[in-house]
């Protein structure tokens, strides 16, 4: 049991550096200094480290208020009221961790007066190498499993479940590398992080039917980050357009200001 905490413990910290180096390295060539990017990722985890619970109690609010009856109806004590609290709260959801991430990012940029497209593209590309070295650590911790299945790896119990998070982890580095071919073609400059978003909601959309998940909520026979996909694929596919439009709003203009001169 220790030796799989460590073995997931070691895995986002390998992941966490990881991500900071490729932010790092790209960063020199967008001219963020690398106290920016280091101090930007620890704001940013902060957020992260905050949404992911959040969400986490959020998927179990109606377990939250059944078990909260009960205990009023119990009589008060702030001990146990505590221990209910940080039980539904001692879980991470992904999606949490990314959304609150990217809005604490917002504002380390709105305070150091950053680029917020520039500095999330530093961090938009190892993003998906951080989540790989991640799911490696959620299969050996055994978190994160996948369905039952006559294809998979046989759990503590001895049930044999689709390793879904190798999958992931085989996606995401699949996600790494087309950011990698992209940022050395010099596309999507200042658009990185909606490359990413689309491209991985996506795939988690996909994925999700191989998890298994129920406990972290159902609606309308999706899950709760099936939903949460569907909301960052729109979102993305709206932003990357938009942006398209506004270059080609540009280069209209630039050509008609040299046709007047």
């Amino acid at each position: 049991m220790f030796a799989s905490i460590n073995i997931y413990a070691l895995c986002i910290a390998v992941g966490l550096i990881a991500m900071c180096v490729v932010a790092i390295i790209l960063g020199k060539k967008r001219n963020i200094s690398i106290e920016d990017i280091i101090f930007g990722e620890l704001f940013i985890l902060i957020g992260a480290f905050i949404g992911s619970h959040l969400l986490y109690g959020i998927t179990y609010i109606p377990d939250i208020v059944k078990t909260l009856g009960t205990y009023f109806e119990e009589g008060w004590d702030a001990h146990y009221f505590f221990d209910i609290i940080f039980f539904y709260l001692s879980g991470m959801v992904y999606y949490g961790g990314l959304i609150l991430g990217i809005v604490f990012a917002l504002l380390y940029c709105k305070m150091r007066k950053l680029d917020f497209k520039i500095f999330s593209d530093c961090f938009a590309v190892g993003l998906p190498l951080f989540l790989a070295i991640t799911r490696v650590g959620c299969f050996f911790a055994g978190y994160s499993y996948g369905v039952k299945s006559s294809l998979g790896i046989a759990d503590s119990e001895g049930v044999t479940r689709f390793p879904v998070q190798l999958v992931e982890c085989f996606v995401c580095v699949l996600i790494f590398v087309l950011m990698i071919l992209l940022v050395k073609k010099g596309k999507y400059k200042g658009q990185l992080l909606y490359i990413y978003l689309l491209t991985y909601a996506c795939a988690r959309f996909f994925i999700d039917f191989f998890r298994g998940d129920e406990s972290r909520g159902f609606f309308l026979f999706l899950s709760t980050s099936q939903w949460i996909s569907l909301i960052l694929i729109c979102v993305s596919v709206y932003k990357l357009f938009a942006q398209k439009k506004k270059i080609e709003e540009k280069q209209i203009e630039s050509k008609k200001n040299a046709d007047s001169e």
